[in-house]
């Protein structure tokens, strides 16, 4: 295991220990949810695995809220309304 695959399970360890129901599904979307947040341009979604089909899961599962949704989908793509 590398440094980076220690430090990633150290995380969710420590993750899990300070919320005993997070599981690994719910904690990469949480991580990919507050990552969404700080994209200002669509150079920044190029960066994370999001496309139409994830922000749906995501508003369906209640972790955006639809401004957001709206405000992502507009940067992927500007003609959606």
């Amino acid at each position: 295991m590398n440094h980076s695959q220690e430090a990633s399970a150290d995380m969710l360890k420590d993750l899990q220990k300070n919320f005993p129901g997070l599981t690994p599904d719910l904690a990469m979307k949480t991580i990919l949810v507050e990552s969404l947040k700080i994209c200002k341009t669509v150079l920044d979604l190029t960066k994370l695995p999001v496309d139409p089909s994830v922000l749906d899961q995501l508003l369906n599962d209640g972790l955006i809220d639809q401004s957001e949704y709206t405000r992502i989908m507009n940067m992927l793509d500007p003609s959606h309304n």
